[in-house]
């Protein structure tokens, strides 16, 4: 946590305002560690919110090329009745 700039009680009243679920998809975290993710901007290191490893990835893949995003989108749209 002291490499976000938060304290461990900050970082548990975050989950617990989350109801301790990732804020992107809602699920509680399913990793080994059974922890949320502290976001943050790369640019600012302003913290966001706690997200699970997954959802963190995502994000970071999307920051990282912004069209990423929209191609993704349209991947999925051709496909978007297939189960």
């Amino acid at each position: 946590m002291r490499s976000y700039g938060i304290t461990l009680e900050e970082y548990h009243s975050m989950a617990m305002a989350q109801d301790n679920k990732c804020y992107l998809c809602g699920e509680p975290p399913s990793d080994k560690f059974g922890k949320l993710v502290v976001d943050h901007c790369h640019k600012t290191g302003e913290v966001r919110k706690l997200l699970c490893r997954m959802c963190n990835i995502h994000l970071s893949k999307i920051e990282a090329c912004p069209d990423y995003f929209d191609r993704v989108i349209s991947y999925l749209k051709p496909n978007k009745n297939v189960a």
